[in-house]
């Protein structure tokens, strides 16, 4: 599997293992037969609740740690020094390991109050938290997640170690184009969560842009779902995809194995009604 380098020269593989939902037993099922077709990247968060789980099945692979890369994530309510510190080090107990690879800030808000006015100065007591986590070793990254690039702008010149990366919601019916141009000029990686676009895109009736996807998906020979990855892949550098099947697995490890040619990817990314980054966007 190929490997994107971050800022600070760490490698992250491009295709990452999501384990929200993935709870229990059948999650402890699913992570050993995604470590057992290839996956290495897994991206898990407090507020998931698969920590335990996830750790038990990298420990009973047999395959050594550092053959790992392991995301987790500070909950989207956690504002303040302390309470961050504390999560950090309950992940790190959780997981049963004495580093992460990447540690992010679930969201720039607290979920409840996603309307809710600036949150930057708590965002930025957090970070001083995981910023110092950084330093002694016990994360080799730290980023943020669902940030766009005005929550961006409101603390990347007072973080004394600048974020790497920005985990955020990116399909082709939602590109994300500003945030994720902000995020690319500024040296930050982007990964793409719910890159197959989740109900709005695949829902019942199909929108007339799943007909769209399926179009291109024959002319490359691939899955709409496949093609919805690769785009994902392309268009942020990493892309998190999420399944409890095995044959799942294995046909979303399959996306490397095709390539969308640049004029595609414009006509797809143009499939989102805010392509050109407008103030409607989320992002």
């Amino acid at each position: 599997m190929k490997n994107i380098i971050l800022s600070n020269g760490v490698e992250m593989p491009e295709i990452g293992f999501g384990t929200w939902q993935l709870t229990g037993e059948a999650g402890y099922r699913a992570f050993r037969e995604a470590i057992e077709v290839g996956y290495r990247h897994f991206d898990t968060a407090e507020s998931y609740d698969t920590e335990i789980e996830l750790g038990q099945a990298i420990r009973d692979s047999g395959i050594p740690r550092e053959e790992f890369f392991i995301t987790s994530k500070l909950p989207g309510e956690f504002k303040a020094y302390e309470i961050a510190k504390a999560s950090i080090d309950q992940s790190l107990e959780r997981l049963g390991m004495d580093y992460m690879d990447l540690y992010i800030i679930h969201a720039p808000w607290p979920w409840e109050e996603m309307d809710s006015p600036d949150w930057a100065d708590g965002n930025l007591e957090a970070w001083r938290a995981m910023t110092e986590a950084y330093k002694a070793g016990k994360i080799r990254a730290i980023g943020v997640s669902n940030f766009s690039y005005m929550d961006m702008e409101r603390i990347w010149d007072r973080c004394e170690v600048k974020p790497m990366l920005n985990q955020i919601q990116l399909h082709i019916c939602h590109v994300a184009a500003s945030t994720t141009k902000w995020c690319k000029d500024h040296g930050m990686a982007v990964a793409a969560w719910s890159p197959l676009g989740g109900a709005p895109l695949m829902g019942k009736p199909p929108l007339p842009e799943w007909v769209t996807v399926k179009s291109y998906a024959k002319k490359y020979n691939v899955t709409p779902q496949q093609l919805c990855l690769r785009f994902a892949l392309q268009y942020a550098g990493v892309v998190i995809a999420r399944t409890g099947q095995k044959k799942h697995m294995l046909s979303n490890l399959a996306i490397q194995d095709f390539e969308i040619s640049e004029e595609d990817m414009l006509a797809m990314a143009q499939i989102d009604p805010y392509w050109a980054g407008g103030e409607k966007s989320l992002y």
